[in-house]
């Protein structure tokens, strides 16, 4: 299996991780990005509220493009007959990347973003 996506330049982050196991995972946007240039993120969505998101995720990390808001995973307890769909626990990457690219640039969302490497990981 190859280390690094062909998309990775055009994306402007690299793969780190991927968490195939559950389904429901989460984004937030925090309040602190009405003060900069990912404000147009917040458009008629609540800050601070993390959103449900159904399906794999794929964690990038930046190398050349800008990172707004969090990626979260969700609280997994063994004793919970309710362990399949939990509130989010932790922020483990970015939400959303923006990469200049030539003259334009790429908005990606995370959750969906590039999902094969990961699917691929589970077989």
């Amino acid at each position: 299996m190859r280390k690094e996506s062909d998309l990775s330049r055009i994306i402007g982050a690299r793969l780190v991780d991927c968490h195939v196991q559950y389904p429901d995972n989460d984004v937030r946007l925090p309040g602190e990005l009405d003060q900069g240039p990912g404000k147009f993120l917040l458009e008629d969505i609540p800050a601070d509220w993390p959103m449900l998101t159904w399906g794999p995720i794929a964690v990038y990390e930046p190398t050349s493009a800008q990172a707004f808001g969090q990626l979260m995973v969700a609280y997994r307890s063994r004793d919970n007959q309710w362990s399949r769909h939990m509130s989010p626990a932790k922020a483990v990457g970015p939400a959303f990347l923006i990469n200049s690219h030539g003259k334009g640039a790429l908005n990606n969302k995370l959750p969906n973003l590039h999902p094969l490497p990961c699917l691929a990981q589970r077989e």
